[in-house]
């Protein structure tokens, strides 16, 4: 298993937090779950409070970014109430939704604000991993498709492009288009449009 320092320190509310910090991102993201839950099971017995668990990506001292896990989750949480020891997205209670075709699979996930946050809010994120590289068109033309498969639903949805390795979560890495910017979109119900950077890419509303 790949080399990682440990750090642990109370954080701002009343719970640890022990971070994982990796100085390579040539990692899989299960070994990464397993490395996790093996230092909250050694350090949880030392400490009496909550313990919020995640791994960095940490190549210099200016730079870090977290690492997910298999399921998208970036943090483990270990609830010293019951002993639970909880996904991120299971303890938040996102739920999600998986597809696949010849050119790309895609995970929907049912988003909310934390409890406690006002106004409360809930949306679609969906991450869309492409099979192999394709032309900006291409790219747009597919999220949108995908995303006129959930506006039913009935809320704000953002699609993220993607390319990388399915089973390995910390291989996936966004897209650019030729502005240098990611490829992304917005669905925003009230105006039944796609939109990227404030430009509407298609309109689902009708004709006037």
């Amino acid at each position: 298993m790949p080399a990682y320092k440990i750090e642990f320190k109370r954080g701002d509310t009343a719970l640890f937090c022990l971070d994982l910090l990796y100085p390579t991102r040539d990692l899989h993201s299960r070994e990464v779950e397993d490395a996790l839950r093996t230092e909250v099971a050694r350090f949880q017995k030392d400490c009496d409070t909550d313990i919020l668990a995640s791994a960095w990506y940490v190549p210099n001292e200016n730079d870090e970014e977290l690492l997910p896990l298999p399921d998208g989750s970036q943090h483990i949480l270990f609830r010293r109430s019951d002993g639970a020891l909880l996904l991120w997205k299971d303890y938040i209670g996102d739920t999600q939704d998986t597809k696949e075709t010849e050119d790309y699979f895609y995970v929907v996930e049912a988003c909310k604000t934390l409890k406690g946050i006002t106004p409360e809010k809930a949306w679609l994120s969906i991450s869309l991993l492409f099979k192999r590289p394709m032309s900006a068109l291409q790219l747009y033309a597919h999220s949108v498709s995908v995303g006129k498969e959930w506006v039913d639903v009935g809320q704000e949805i953002h699609i993220y492009a993607f390319l990388g390795e399915k089973a390995n979560r910390i291989s996936w890495r966004k897209i650019k288009d030729t502005d240098g910017k990611y490829v992304w979109l917005d669905y925003f119900p009230q105006r039944r449009a796609f939109v990227r950077d404030g430009f509407v890419i298609e309109s689902l509303a009708p004709d006037v």
